[in-house]
């Protein structure tokens, strides 16, 4: 009985972790990018305005910011 509540409750807190994982990745779709700071492949697309992605990659010789290439397709 023990068992069947602890597997109970663990798969309770998985299946809540999933709207929180959608929202993080949701917020990565915004107005600006980054790209180059860090080791991963293609724009970090986390910024509402370009001078928060300036801050962000401040100190950082290899990244630039540039505006969100998935935002420019859905206007056309």
């Amino acid at each position: 009985m023990r068992t069947l509540a602890l597997l109970t409750l663990a798969l309770g807190l998985g299946l809540a972790a999933q709207p929180a994982l959608a929202q993080t990745k949701a917020g990565t779709d915004k107005a600006f990018c980054s790209e180059g700071a860090e080791e991963k492949k293609g724009p970090e697309c986390r910024y509402d305005t370009m001078a928060q992605c300036e801050a962000a990659i401040k100190g950082k010789s290899t990244a630039k910011c540039m505006p969100n290439p998935k935002m420019a397709t859905k206007k056309k």
